[in-house]
């Protein structure tokens, strides 16, 4: 099984390496820094940017309040909801 995501192939590491490497998993994490954000849209720009998910998919999510009540969010507590910070992913996190 071949897993995507973001990982770091080095120097010297052969095809076998590099195949053994993704079949594994072993992805690196992906900084996503948040700050100055206002703005739904900018908040799913700033993630689409990093990650592998995309900003219309975030947008429906962020607009779903029957999904944002699980987090006792609604809609128009998304931006609150989101602390300035640098936050550590998976590129590929659902």
């Amino acid at each position: 099984n071949i897993h995507g995501g973001k990982y770091k192939i080095t120097q010297g590491m052969n095809d076998f390496d590099i195949v053994s490497l993704i079949k594994s998993g072993k992805q690196e994490t992906v900084k996503l820094v948040i700050n100055k954000i206002r703005t739904k849209a900018q908040i799913a720009k700033k993630i689409a940017s990093k990650l592998e998910a995309d900003s219309a998919s975030l947008m429906q999510v962020f607009n779903d309040n029957k999904y944002l009540e699980q987090y006792d969010l609604d809609s128009n507590q998304i931006q609150a909801a989101i602390m300035p910070y640098t936050y550590d992913f998976y590129w590929n996190t659902p």
